[in-house]
């Protein structure tokens, strides 16, 4: 069984962006392990209900890495 792939919308992208440009002014280091976290979990999605549903938008799964929620 092959990975799934996963489009991201522009906005998952800015919000990523973000997400890193906050913790890059902190930590260099600690920002790219942030980024690199999100983008590894994504990357490892198997099947398309491997994670819980959404308790807001049920219709989506979600995934927490570490303080952000992945929709899917």
């Amino acid at each position: 069984m092959g990975r799934l792939k996963v489009i991201w919308t522009n906005r998952a992208k800015e919000q990523l962006k973000t997400i890193y440009n906050h913790y890059k002014t902190i930590t260099p280091q600690g920002a790219k392990n942030v980024k690199d976290d999100i983008l590894k979990t994504a990357k490892e999605l198997v099947f398309a209900k491997q994670y819980q549903q959404d308790e807001i938008e049920p219709e989506f799964r979600r995934i927490i890495v570490r303080h952000y929620k992945l929709i899917y």
